[in-house]
């Protein structure tokens, strides 16, 4: 069974690269969101009880995360990480600076850092 984590460490290492090419870092940025939605969509489900579909399942499991009190920050990251994920995925008229991929990592961290305590 694929461990949703490893993405987020796949994601450093592109960071860390000494290429740093301007894909590894879109790629970055978009893998450590997907390590964090995987992990939460697992937390909401899990620990929230909810039943989630198919459709708009990236903006449902924002939303589930900050009606909570105690899960609102990771919402908030979540939907930031998911902005930088869009921005590196599909806008590829504007440059992605190496810095929106270590604050998609850094954030990714945080979020997984947060449901591992939960």
């Amino acid at each position: 069974m694929f461990e949703w984590r490893d993405y987020l460490e796949f994601s450093r290492g592109l960071v860390a690269s000494s290429e740093r090419s301007e894909a590894s870092l879109r790629s970055a940025a978009s893998r450590a969101y997907y390590a964090a939605f995987h992990k939460s969509r697992e937390a909401v489900e899990r620990e929230l009880g909810a039943r989630l579909g198919q459709e708009n399942i990236h903006a449902e499991v924002i939303r589930r995360l900050r009606q909570q009190s105690r899960t609102e920050t990771l919402g908030t990251n979540l939907d930031r990480l998911r902005k930088t994920r869009s921005h590196a995925d599909y806008n590829a008229d504007s440059a992605f600076p190496a810095r929106h991929a270590e604050i998609a990592v850094d954030l990714a961290s945080d979020v997984l850092s947060q449901l591992g305590r939960g």
